[in-house]
């Protein structure tokens, strides 16, 4: 968990903020608007059109809060702003000579919220506001209609009034979207970053189940056995000798158990899981030398050319014999093992066969309460089948237990695993 919100950490660095601060810079800007709006079309309309002074300011008081209504309650703020246009148009009605029916402060309070709606939401409510507003100012001017209208009639004020706010509707509405796709983008990308964060983290987490399983539970395993076999292994051992191997083997049986709980928890489901070869197949000599002193003699047999092998190629082999060696001396201790590596094809073949386990019941104790994790021959398949290999296993004819592995010598793994 710790890593994961690093990986987070690393990915977004003051994404929160980043996300507020436009918002704050919109509702900044959008303030100033109004407040300039409020404060210039007040006396303005006071001083053309001879209004009288409270209703102005409340006609206005509620245009300008309509505005910034909108992006929060768009239909409220809305509606408030074409009540009160229908009512400066009646305010206006009786100031001859006069642009009318829809005053220029008028106009720029309806254009205003036009904008605030295009570019806070989508596409429909904005259009159908604008559709509004202009059937409203036709039915009011119509009603409070005179014959004349100042620079012209005001059925061409209405034509102005209407393209003017129509070229604002289509801004908007231009803006809004590409804002929109942008936001959309950029929200895709945050989603993948932070599952592609969750995949390293997962997959961080099974490079250390399975480096845990492939060393430390391998190794676990053998100090078991010896601890375990050693009272059968050496004659004339004394009591407190041979008490204290038990407690080793004790030890090393809770270590496993406790291991084996770890592994099941770190343990993803994912397949390509990333790692790092270290051990190469000029280590088997030391491994077969330590199976065989942990009861279970190994013969070994690698050409000359198998060690000459890719990095990765030679780490997929070691890792199967490892496991297959482990698992002879759980299942089958005292045993006889054989290790065979050779080159067919362009594929290195390993196979590993162990004799049926000794008929000495005593040499059966270690292999029984050691139990088994279940987990080995799985990972034989996966490393396998990420470098596009075969793999097989069972058990012979004669009792013992074969495991089979065919590696492509040029292989490369799949989705860049690295075993």
């Amino acid at each position: 968990m710790l890593l994961f919100r690093h990986q987070l950490r690393r990915l977004y660095p003051g994404a929160v903020a980043r996300l507020r601060r436009p918002r704050a810079l919109a509702w900044s800007v959008l303030a100033i608007i109004t407040i300039a709006l409020f404060s210039t079309a007040v006396p303005v309309t006071i001083d053309v059109y001879d209004t009288p002074i409270a209703l102005t300011f409340l006609t206005f008081t509620i245009l300008c809060g309509s505005i910034l209504l909108a992006p929060r309650f768009p239909k409220i703020g809305s509606m408030l702003n074409l009540g009160a246009l229908a009512g400066l148009i009646v305010l206006t009605a009786h100031s001859p000579g006069q642009y009318w029916p829809l005053p220029i402060t008028g106009l720029l309070a309806f254009c205003a919220l036009i904008a605030v709606l295009g570019i806070w939401g989508g596409w429909l409510l904005p259009l159908a506001v604008w559709w509004l507003g202009i059937v409203l100012i036709l039915l009011v001017a119509a009603i409070m209609s005179r014959p004349t209208g100042g620079l012209t009639n005001w059925q061409s004020s209405i034509i102005g009034d209407s393209s003017i706010s129509a070229l604002v509707l289509a801004l908007s509405i231009a803006i809004g979207q590409r804002q929109r796709i942008r936001d959309q983008l950029a929200s895709a990308k945050r989603d993948v970053e932070l599952e592609h964060a969750r995949r390293e983290h997962a997959e961080e987490r099974g490079r250390i189940a399975r480096e845990m399983h492939d060393v430390v539970v391998h190794s676990m395993s053998l100090v078991h056995i010896q601890a375990s076999s050693a009272p059968y292994r050496i004659p004339d051992l004394d009591d407190e000798t041979r008490a204290e191997f038990e407690n080793i083997a004790r030890s090393a049986r809770s270590a496993l158990n406790e291991m084996r709980q770890v592994l099941g928890v770190l343990r993803p489901d994912a397949r390509d899981l990333p790692f790092s070869p270290q051990p190469q197949l000029s280590d088997l000599k030391e491994l077969a030398l330590v199976t065989t002193r942990a009861g279970s003699p190994v013969t070994l047999s690698i050409g000359s050319n198998a060690t000459t092998l890719s990095s990765v190629v030679q780490l997929a082999a070691y890792r199967t014999v490892q496991e297959a060696l482990g698992n002879a001396l759980r299942h089958a201790p005292g045993a006889a093992v054989s290790v065979q590596f050779q080159i067919v094809k362009d594929k290195l073949q390993v196979e590993i066969t162990n004799d049926p386990a000794e008929p000495d019941p005593t040499m059966h104790r270690p292999a029984e309460a050691l139990g088994t994790g279940g987990r080995g021959l799985q990972g034989i398949q996966e490393r396998t089948a990420q470098l596009r290999g075969q793999t097989e296993h069972g058990p012979t004819p004669e009792g013992g237990f074969r495991v089979f592995a065919a590696f492509p010598v040029c292989a490369e793994t799949t989705k860049n695993g690295d075993l």
